[in-house]
């Protein structure tokens, strides 16, 4: 085993005692039981976490967006479509052999991926850009942190009065 670990020994000398794999992972003679807990344990504290919880909430709403977004593509917005032909876009079919290629039901996959599109971009992209914006607006441009020393061309801080590399006076420059 090695003696040092990132330029410490404090892992090494814990390892050789045995806190350190006490605290991280059960032992070599730890029983199952121990070790099932564990995974448990870490499982519980997985799943508990906020950004996970956060995340399912999102995925059911989002399924139940789409659900309601193609009934309203397929129950609104295809009838409308078809009115001066009189078709419904989720019969039209084509078939090959003995298979049949339902396009009509493609199409309204489109519609709804365009709905869903649309309004995720009007309703959260948009607003978030123009939130930000504004935000940028009202914060302005930061100052310069470095200026350069007009005699040997250093990097120098740009509150600073005198070069730290050749002593010369440095006038304050307004921001």
């Amino acid at each position: 085993m090695p003696t040092s670990y990132m330029g410490s020994e404090r892992p090494a000398r814990a390892a050789r005692s045995g806190r350190w794999l006490s605290t991280h992972a059960p032992g070599p003679g730890a029983s199952e039981p121990e070790k099932g807990k564990s995974v448990l344990k870490d499982f519980k504290n997985f799943i508990l976490r906020g950004n996970v919880i956060d995340l399912a909430v999102a995925f059911v709403v989002g399924s139940a967006f789409a659900t309601l977004v193609k009934a309203l593509v397929t129950d609104m917005f295809t009838p409308l479509l078809s009115i001066p032909g009189h078709v419904s876009f989720s019969r039209l079919h084509w078939s090959v052999g003995g298979g049949t290629f339902y396009y009509g039901d493609f199409l309204n996959a489109v519609i709804a991926f365009l709905v869903v599109s649309a309004a995720l971009f009007f309703f959260v992209v948009r607003p978030i850009q123009s939130v930000t914006a504004r935000l940028k607006k009202r914060q302005g441009e930061a100052p310069p942190e470095t200026k350069t020393c007009p005699e040997c061309l250093s990097t120098i801080p740009f509150l600073a009065r005198r070069c730290a590399y050749c002593t010369a006076e440095v006038a304050l420059e307004a921001a």
